[in-house]
């Protein structure tokens, strides 16, 4: 089985359904790669890209924009990780506001991995 190197916030933790993905996909083992609840830098994503070239599974929970395309360009050239993965859900779930504004939330089931590259 494989391992999975997992882009989160560190506020955010996987839902089951997530694992569930994971382990379908044959990742076995999980390492997260924790994003500070404000965020990065574009010269701090770069850095991060670069440690994280080196091979093996990326699978991103939470959106990195600079992190996520320099490592999805490195591997398109051929150059660093085997694969990038997102965590991607459709489904939506309403939700009404004591006041009566209703707003949408992911799904807690349904996810699926996407592969990028």
């Amino acid at each position: 089985m494989a391992k999975a190197k997992v882009v989160i916030n560190e506020q955010h933790s996987l839902m089951e359904d997530q694992y569930r993905a994971l382990r379908e996909r044959g990742f076995s083992e999980i390492e997260f790669v924790k994003i500070p609840k404000d965020g990065l830098t574009k010269r701090e994503q770069m850095k991060l890209a670069e440690e994280l070239k080196e091979g093996g599974c990326i699978v991103f929970a939470s959106p990195v924009p600079v992190l996520m395309a320099q490592l999805a360009f490195w591997a398109g050239a051929g150059y660093g990780t085997d694969k990038i993965y997102v965590l991607h859900n459709d489904k939506r779930e309403k939700r009404e506001l004591p006041n009566g504004n209703i707003f949408s939330v992911v799904a807690k089931e349904g996810w699926e991995l996407v592969p990028i590259r």
